[in-house]
Order: structure tokens, then C-alpha cells, then sequence
């Protein structure tokens, strides 16, 4: 990935684990595990972006500007 020059906007790209349970190794990767279908999609997506991601769900947390 090559590094963003002046001008370009932010190239951020976030994923926040948010599950409750998912305070160690097993359990968070569990979480990735369960929902790795839509973080796939994700990559189509352009950055900036930030989701919030659990045993359930995966969406987006909206940005500023």
C-alpha cells in the first residue's frame, strides 16, 4: 500500500472489537471468525472507514466531516 501524498485525504481503515466477551485471544478471534464473511466486504470499501464488530453484527460507526 503505498503512502498517501499531501493532499489526499485519510486512508484509515478500522475495525473495533466490541463484543462484551471478547477480552481475550479465543474469544476475540472467535468474533473475527464468526463474522470474517462481511470483513471481507469491507476491503471493497474506501477509507477512511470504522466499524464496530461483534459476535452479531458488523457496522459502520460514522465519522466526523
Amino acid at each position: 500500500m503505498s503512502t498517501p501524498s499531501r493532499g489526499e485525504g485519510p486512508r484509515a481503515r478500522m475495525v473495533a472489537l466490541t463484543a462484551d466477551n471478547a477480552c481475550g485471544v479465543f474469544q476475540q478471534l472467535e468474533v473475527v471468525m464468526c463474522r470474517w464473511p462481511d470483513l471481507e466486504q469491507c476491503l471493497i470499501e474506501p477509507p477512511p472507514f470504522v466499524y464496530a464488530l461483534n459476535r452479531t453484527s458488523l457496522r459502520p460507526v460514522s465519522l466526523p466531516g
